[in-house]
Formats: structure tokens, C-alpha cells, sequence
């Protein structure tokens, strides 16, 4: 399944997602209704700061006992290059 999402730049970005974490996601924006942002940082309103998610990539690498090379950014190049 394809997901719109609004980008920098006053762009759209289309993502594939599976129909089943799909749908989840959707239960979870309307448990958390008048949440800006999916995943909110400490602060109401705020978005995860990136050291964040990179520490959440970090230390989701180690637990799977994966070397993390790169890092969030690297990630996503890797799964598009894949994609192609």
C-alpha cells in the first residue's frame, strides 16, 4: 500500500507500507487524536528531534545484533537503491 506523506519543500512523498502496520497506525492517530506528529517527542506538539531517532536506530541495530553503518538517512537510500 502507498502513503502520502507531506515532505520538505512543499512536496508530497509516496512510501510503501504494509496494509497491516497500515492499519495500525491508523488505530494509533485516532487513540492519540489532536497529536500533531505520529511520533511525538517529550514535548505535546513537538516531533522526535533526530539525535532521538537516530539513538532509537542505534540501539534497535545492536538489539538485533547488527553493525549500524550509516545511519537514518543511509537507511532510507539503502531501502530505495533495493527498491530499484
Amino acid at each position: 500500500m502507498n502513503v502520502r506523506l507531506y515532505a520538505k519543500g512543499n512536496k508530497d512523498k509516496f512510501v510503501i507500507i504494509y496494509l497491516s502496520i497500515y492499519k495500525k497506525t491508523i488505530l494509533y492517530l485516532k487513540e492519540n487524536i489532536g497529536n500533531r506528529y505520529c511520533f511525538e517527542g517529550y514535548d505535546d506538539g513537538n516531533p522526535l528531534s533526530k539525535r532521538k531517532i537516530e539513538k532509537i536506530y542505534i540501539n534497535t541495530c545492536v538489539k538485533a545484533k547488527i553493525i549500524p553503518k550509516g545511519g537514518i538517512h543511509t537507511l532510507k537510500h539503502s531501502f530505495a537503491a533495493h527498491l530499484l
